[in-house]
């Protein structure tokens, strides 16, 4: 596969594809499930809207980063985590072109 950068290049591996640093300016999306009550279909219309404003990365978190907000536990978390995850992943709107 050809590389759309030079040799020498440093990149960042994510997910399943590779990022040239230094090259462009990245944006990243913020999305955050905060609430075991949000539909998996409200978190990817909200990540669909992040990609279509322009965002390269997506960081999704399912705790709030509210000051004083109540933590929640790592098994909280990951409920309203996987869900969306697994949902987003199947997506193909959400393919990259350097998938594999």
């Amino acid at each position: 596969m050809e590389q759309p950068w030079t040799e020498g290049t440093p990149v960042l591996a994510i997910a399943r594809q590779l990022l040239p640093l230094g090259r462009n300016t990245l944006l990243m999306g913020i999305l955050r499930i905060a609430f075991q009550t949000e539909a998996v279909d409200t978190a990817q219309a909200q990540a669909l809207l992040l990609v279509h404003q322009g965002a390269h990365v997506l960081d999704i978190g399912a705790e709030s980063t509210q000051p004083r907000a109540t933590p929640v536990s790592l098994e909280v978390e990951l409920e309203r985590l996987l869900p969306v995850l697994a949902h987003l992943r199947t997506d193909p709107r959400f393919a990259h072109s350097n998938s594999s």
